[in-house]
């Protein structure tokens, strides 16, 4: 950044041209040596990024960057991979849609900064800087290709089931979207998109999701299931979709006893068992998230969240929103919440294209469109969260990622429960 820096590196690329153009011969070779000798020393005397290109001139290879030896002059900001939101708009607006929900076109053209600004719920802080190395892999020029393991219930799965008593008093029609129409199946056509020179092939989705399967089930099978993925094939993204099944508020108060509307005006207070089950909630929000940090440390970890329930019925109408929350925060954990800002709308414009009989197939589940939205609401919180890291120098960024491999203490209040479920 100093007047000296930049001639250290202007001096160093005027080295590594000149013996790049050496003949080859033993001759040449012990001045190639010789060149290389003071371009080291220039290069650690100016620590810039230019040195680095020029010691990739005079070797054909690239000086390491703490994340694996990749090139630094390869790297990409996460802007130039992930584009603007304008692009990720666009993207999405020109997605197929089902007949019988809102065109993403307009859908798009009614998502508010504001609502961008709220869907990003937490905000990465600890465990948020394991980001950095999903980042510098979708920016490597010459291999970008990552895997995302996504683990979660139904709504991970895409299924719906209008008609029946999870369909009923709902207007919206439309068809499932089916485990190939998921937030995270677009989620990773976006990122193809972006990166058809540097992966060819695409980018890997491997989808996790149990219909039913809450945070709990997953701990319960860790093992044998994110244990064993992380072995074979390890993830640089795993994204958590369980609010909805962790606290079902339809089966919960619809199904179990409906709250009464003295209740509702008052405030509805759940019984002491649900009570109880929210407490437990947290525990295994813990516990799960702390599992799947402590796994890998190249792998960074999101929760999505995308639980609304009828306000009108519901006691909890983001599901068990309120308890993962404060765990996401202790640990600093990123999440998007797509379905947080919808949810403060004025419901009583069942058209519009985010009300919640647009973004829902049915008293659950996301509509085709609400998948879709819920996507571009994902590339949105990536965004900011690249952005975020990049405001900082690469020395500061590498710090911040050493520091997440610490992750902070346990609450004692809950330490040994949350112990027990780690073991």
């Amino acid at each position: 950044g100093t007047p000296h820096d930049t001639a250290a590196a202007s001096q160093a690329h005027a080295i590594a041209a000149a013996s790049s153009r050496t003949p080859h011969s033993f001759a040449a070779a012990a001045t190639r040596r010789a060149s290389m000798r003071l371009l080291l020393a220039l290069l650690l005397k100016s620590g810039s990024t230019a040195a680095d290109d020029a010691v990739a001139a005079v070797t054909g290879r690239t000086t390491g960057t703490g994340t694996g030896g990749h090139a630094q002059a390869h790297k990409r900001s996460p802007s130039s991979v992930l584009g603007t939101l304008a692009d990720a708009r666009s993207f999405f607006s020109h997605a197929p849609y089902d007949a019988h929900d809102s065109q993403p076109a307009e859908g798009m053209r009614a998502v508010t900064r504001q609502m961008l600004h709220a869907v990003h719920a937490v905000r990465g802080g600890q465990a948020g800087a394991r980001l950095l190395r999903l980042f510098e892999r979708l920016g490597d020029e010459r291999n970008c290709c990552v895997r995302v393991l996504v683990i979660g219930g139904s709504n991970a799965c895409g299924a719906g089931n209008v008609g029946g008593v999870f369909g009923r008093r709902h207007s919206n029609l439309g068809k499932p979207a089916g485990i190939n129409g998921t937030w995270s199946a677009a989620l990773i056509r976006y990122l193809n998109a972006r990166s058809q020179r540097c992966c060819a092939t695409g980018h890997t989705l491997d989808n996790q999701c149990i219909n039913g399967m809450g945070t709990s089930g997953f701990n319960a099978q860790f093992a044998g299931l994110l244990g064993a993925k992380h072995k074979a094939s390890p993830p640089n993204l795993v994204v958590v979709d369980t609010g909805a099944n962790d606290f079902n508020s339809f089966v919960e108060d619809e199904l179990k006893g409906r709250p009464t509307k003295a209740e509702l005006q008052h405030g509805h207070v759940l019984d002491r068992r649900s009570q109880a089950r929210l407490r437990e909630i947290e525990v295994e929000t813990e516990a799960l998230a702390r599992r799947i940090l402590q796994l890998r440390p190249t792998t960074a970890l999101l929760y999505v969240e995308d639980a609304w329930f009828n306000k009108l019925t519901s006691s909890q109408v983001l599901g068990a929103w309120n308890e993962h929350r404060p765990v996401l925060e202790r640990l600093g954990v990123p999440a998007c919440h797509s379905t947080l800002p919808l949810a403060a709308l004025d419901e009583r414009n069942r058209s519009h294209p985010l009300a919640r009989p647009q973004v829902l197939v049915d008293v659950v589940h996301l509509s085709r469109w609400g998948h879709l939205l819920t996507a571009f609401f994902c590339v949105a919180v990536l965004h900011a969260e690249g952005e975020a890291l990049w405001r900082h120098s690469a020395a500061q960024r590498e710090a911040r990622w050493r520091a997440s491999l610490a992750l902070p203490p346990l609450d004692p209040s809950i330490e040994g429960l949350v112990l027990e479920r780690m073991t």
